[in-house]
């Protein structure tokens, strides 16, 4: 293990296994929801021990909607078994219906009609104790004509709907009491603030390269602070949502290009009373254009790696990496006044370590993002020691194969300075294929702090239907012990 920090390496050795299995006719599978023994942290209970000790639910698009499918995990001998358990959400499009986890067995998502009328309305959802259904599905918002999309996580009780269709495009903010799927509370819809129909003055609504909510949190410890939320898995602020985008426009823009270099940082702002509107960027005046900070790339030529933005007990961190020319990869320190957010110089990510900064799973690692970013255990901050600290992996593309890298970033200094510690370099091959840690895999970050579960698409060149669940024991070794 190196870890750089400004200068200076340091070597560790630790022993790691890695256990692999291939599993056919599994291609799109996307890890949505998890949860039991390994994996929930104490004050969390497995509502569905009867079926399995720890599982994994998975989604798949069927050509209508999306079938939900459930298989045991053994922690003895770290392997996944036949599915137990499975339903269908039929609808009007098979892009929707990608549930989101809030917390335990609890859900949300953005369900979509069929026919002319295309309507989309928000949902809580409640995984029910046999994982085969829903036991309850309240609406937390109906959006109407053309309002469709998905379901996001904020923390254990906050969420959010987003319709990223240009002809009604919105964000809608919602809360509800950790652990069961009651009626949420829901945000207001104010016009031109956090919905518009058509492509009139939605300025930062249509689309988002990454989510995040603004760090600092509400209980005083960088947490959210909402009914339930423990500290793992619910940094931020308590309903604030924060969001990147490289336009400024009505429509949204297009996506992320060479050109690009202007980031525009976005945030809503609810006080979680039901039907109360929302500010963006600190304002309710309708069809707003101000009051999003913007910042600067480097110019890039080639990249089209969209920047990444993540939460610390201090503020926020904007992940800027380059596929063309590493030595622009960078981190710039967010910190907030209210709803104004001041972006300080950039930090370069360390040029000596084997990883480049866009090789690295980044995505929701923070637990904040949208249905398809991965589960809430997808969330990579430590669980136990300084919550700034975050867990992730790399994907390193050689030699028409993929080799995987294991890190530990630490976060904690509020001017962007990082370190990060290369754990193990290469250690395990995906032969014959070249994939990327931010599309093709969903990780689960196990609850002893030192144990990784990659669940990995496109695994085998020769068959297009294979997957593979990669358990790695020791990958963050020290764990708790070390204060990691």
């Amino acid at each position: 293990m190196y870890a750089m920090y400004g200068g200076g390496i340091v070597e560790r050795t630790s022993a790691a296994k890695v256990t692999v299995g291939t599993h056919s006719s599994t291609q799109n599978y996307q890890l949505n929801m998890a949860g039991g023994t390994g994996i929930m942290d104490s004050g969390h209970s497995n509502h569905a021990s009867g079926v399995a000790a720890t599982w994994f639910s998975f989604t798949v698009a069927n050509g209508t909607g999306r079938d939900h499918k459930t298989h045991p995990f053994n922690t003895a001998n770290k392997t996944m078994g036949s599915q137990i358990a499975s339903f269908s959400q039929a609808g009007g499009g098979n892009s929707n219906h990608e549930v989101s986890q809030m917390d335990d067995e609890i859900g949300a998502y953005l369900d979509r009609s069929s026919g002319p009328n295309i309507s989309g309305t928000g949902r809580v959802v409640d995984l029910n104790s046999s994982l085969n259904g829903f036991d309850a599905n309240p609406t937390a918002f109906s959006g109407g004509h053309q309002w469709y999309g998905n379901g996001g996580r904020m923390s254990d009780s906050t969420g959010f709907v987003h319709s990223a269709n240009g002809g009604n495009a919105g964000i809608v903010q919602f809360s509800y009491q950790a652990g069961y799927a009651s009626v949420p509370s829901v945000a207001g819809t104010a016009g031109g603030v956090n919905q518009g129909a058509g492509p009139t003055a939605i300025y930062g609504l249509v689309s988002s390269y990454d989510w995040s909510s603004p760090g600092g949190g509400t209980s005083g410890n960088g947490v959210h602070g909402g009914s339930g939320d423990l500290d793992y898995a619910n940094l931020g602020t308590l309903h604030k949502l924060c969001w990147l985008y490289g336009a400024n426009t009505p429509t949204g823009g297009a996506s992320f290009t060479d050109s690009i270099t202007t980031i525009y940082l976005n945030v809503m702002s609810w006080n979680g009373t039901n039907g109360n509107n929302p500010t963006r960027n600190g304002s309710s005046v309708s069809q707003n254009t101000s009051g999003n900070t913007t910042f600067t790339l480097p110019s890039h030529s080639s990249s089209t790696y969209e920047p990444k933005i993540l939460a610390t007990t201090w503020g926020n961190v904007v992940l800027h990496g380059d596929t063309n020319d590493p030595t622009n990869d960078c981190v710039f320190p967010v910190t907030w006044s209210g709803d104004s957010a001041t972006v300080g110089s950039s930090v370069q990510w360390p040029d000596n370590i084997s990883a480049n900064l866009s090789d690295c799973f980044w995505k929701g690692l923070d637990g904040v993002g949208l249905a398809g970013d991965g589960s809430k255990y997808s969330c990579g901050q430590s669980r136990a020691g300084s919550a700034d600290i975050y867990r992730t992996f790399a994907f390193r593309n050689v030699n028409s194969n993929t080799e995987i890298d294991i890190l530990k970033v630490d976060f904690s200094d509020n001017s962007g300075k990082h370190e990060v510690e290369l754990l193990h370099k290469n250690i395990h091959t995906i032969t014959g294929v070249t994939l990327s840690a931010g599309a093709d895999a969903d990780p689960i970050f196990m609850n002893n702090n030192t144990d990784l579960l990659l669940w990995v698409r496109g695994t085998n060149a020769s068959d297009a239907t294979e997957c593979s669940l990669i358990y790695i024991e020791n990958a963050f070794y020290g764990g708790a012990a070390l204060g990691y």
